[in-house]
């Protein structure tokens, strides 16, 4: 039984024998200023490590049961974006067989007083080190020294009922219709007003332009739900990295192509056509080619993502940076093969209109440049190491 306060942490082992609970050791611990600025889930993931390694003795090879009043830690493993330091302590935790079941404060009392009592400051950390795992620091000398190691998550077939799952397939929804609806939906207008082609000069600034700002702010308006992937070529580069779960990524891209869908179906019903917002390959630009060319925009596009919104050292620019990366490359390419970069942006105005022609290379170029770059930036550019931290540190 673990609980955490604003200034304490307080544990309680007991084993249950007929029936009832016989308490075998009580432990609490003052939090330092730095752990006392850590978040409630933090805190409380904390009480349970301090659990752990107080009683780490009794506990391995058995089944353990914690019982917490934060039911939101049930869920911890299945979060996308955790810290590095949460993340460190999940895998710690993986080392026993555990289960967490959520206990109010009220019917957690003993763990709940000792969490309150506020003793002099203990400053011996707790010991989050890996004990009984062959875990070896990776040097970094060099790419060329560095063995890349296989970081798939395969997932569960469960997860994607899971409500957190559903509500990011939901904001991947809404984020890639915002983008498509104003991206194409400004192509279509263009072609109204002006009389002329989007592969003019005016034309096609006007579409980069509007692309830009459209995925900048579909990017932002999902990040803090499901990361603002808007695109399967950047879920597929971050399931290349391991940033993904499998079954969340196809759950992804499923409401990434319903959404594109959908908004074209608007367009198309409101406007009256689709042909200005199909995309198709310029005259003398072979399938091959254009394939190539999507396959080099999209690297961009994801190596941009990866650097400005999946790196743990990242800015704060990250949607600002994606926008524009994919303004400067349709300028590049928006004139050959009309500059995708979106399996989805492509799928829509081909399944309203059904017209199929060359469509595989807007699947095939995207998906192909952005795990390469999901793979090269993970492997070689993300650091590769495992070393003890104490929590002092963070």
């Amino acid at each position: 039984m673990c609980d955490a306060s604003n200034f304490a942490i307080g544990a309680v082992l007991a084993q249950r024998v007929d029936g009832a609970l016989h308490v075998i050791y009580y432990a609490s611990k003052t939090l330092d200023s730095t752990q006392a600025n850590y978040t409630t889930t933090e805190k409380e993931l904390l009480a349970i490590v301090f659990a752990l390694d107080k009683f780490r003795s009794y506990l391995l090879c058995s089944h353990v049961v914690v019982f917490s009043d934060h039911a939101a830690l049930k869920f911890l493993l299945m979060k996308p974006d955790a810290k590095p330091r949460l993340i460190r302590w999940i895998l710690l935790l993986q080392e026993f067989d555990l289960g967490i079941r959520d206990r109010s404060g009220k019917e957690n009392l003993v763990a709940d007083h000792l969490s309150r009592i506020e003793r002099d400051l203990d400053h011996m950390t707790i010991d989050d080190n890996f004990r009984d795992e062959q875990i070896f620091r990776c040097m970094e000398k060099g790419i060329g020294d560095r063995m890349p190691i296989p970081r798939l998550a395969i997932g569960t077939p469960a997860e994607v009922t899971h409500p957190e799952a559903l509500r990011a397939a939901l904001a991947e929804f809404f984020s890639t219709f915002i983008f498509v609806f104003a991206g194409r939906g400004s192509v279509i207008a263009f072609e109204k007003m002006a009389g002329g082609s989007v592969s003019s000069p005016e034309g096609l600034v006007l579409t980069a332009l509007a692309h830009a700002f459209a995925l900048f702010a579909a990017v932002s308006t999902a990040s803090n739900v499901s990361g603002g992937h808007v695109n399967p070529a950047v879920t597929f580069g971050a399931l290349i990295g391991g940033h993904i779960t499998l079954p969340r990524s196809i759950l992804y891209c499923i409401a990434q192509l319903l959404g594109s869908s959908a908004a074209c179906a608007v367009l198309g019903y409101s406007i009256g056509g689709l042909d200005a917002a199909t995309f198709g390959l310029a005259a003398g630009v072979s399938p091959l080619r254009a394939l190539v060319l999507e396959a080099a925009m999209t690297f961009g596009l994801v190596y941009t993502v990866y650097a400005t919104a999946a790196d743990a050292k990242r800015g704060a620019i990250g949607p600002l940076a994606i926008g524009l990366v994919v303004g400067a490359n349709i300028l590049a390419g928006g004139a050959f093969d009309g500059a995708a970069m979106n399996p989805a942006l492509a799928f829509g105005p081909a399944l309203v209109r059904w017209a199929w022609k060359d469509h595989g290379v807007y699947w095939a170029g995207p998906l192909a440049g952005g795990g390469v770059a999901g793979f090269f930036y993970e492997y070689f550019f993300t650091p590769n190491t495992f070393q003890p931290i104490s929590s002092v540190n963070f």
